[in-house]
């Protein structure tokens, strides 16, 4: 079922609030804790929204006390939340390339490739059995599946680490 943008965002706020939560939760007091974070709903909207996360499978009903977080919502809200990393992270590097022109962002490029080739020479020079294989293990995790490997960026910067 897809889901208009704004109800999507309240959906996933609701499904972090439910996760949180010490005791299950109903139309009346999600509806109370969204307000409380700022984003004021009525309990028919609550409600709404539980019924729409209850149909895709993110909740269990604990009989007349209110829902909980499925498995399935758990993994759900996990894969949001790590797509809001990203898409954060990607807005902050747009940000950033704003303020250089093409022709010094290809400038950077091209310093940081010579710069990294020398630095990745001297490390292959100086490097001891361990450093190796803690460098070959890096690569082999950023050349492999990405979407199995939660922050791309830590291990790109462990790489990067292991070899200066």
């Amino acid at each position: 079922m897809a889901m208009r943008p704004e109800f999507s965002d309240r959906a996933f706020k609701a499904l972090r609030i439910i996760c949180q939560a010490s005791e299950p939760m109903g139309a009346g007091s999600l509806a109370r804790s969204m307000t409380e974070r700022g984003d004021p709903v009525s309990m028919a909207t609550a409600g709404r929204i539980l019924g729409v996360l209850d149909r895709e499978g993110y909740l269990e009903k604990r009989s007349n006390r209110g829902r909980i977080l499925s498995a399935k919502g758990r993994e759900h809200l996990e894969r949001l939340e790590a797509l809001g990393k990203g898409e954060t992270l990607a807005r902050a590097l747009l940000e950033e390339l704003k303020m250089y022109s093409p022709g010094d962002l290809l400038d950077i490029l091209v310093t940081r490739r010579a710069i990294e080739r020398e630095t990745a020479r001297l490390a292959a020079m100086r490097a001891t059995t361990e450093d190796l294989e803690q460098i070959k293990a890096f690569a082999e995790i950023l050349d492999g599946d990405r979407s199995q490997v939660p922050s791309i960026s830590v291990i790109d910067r462990l790489f990067h680490e292991a070899i200066a």
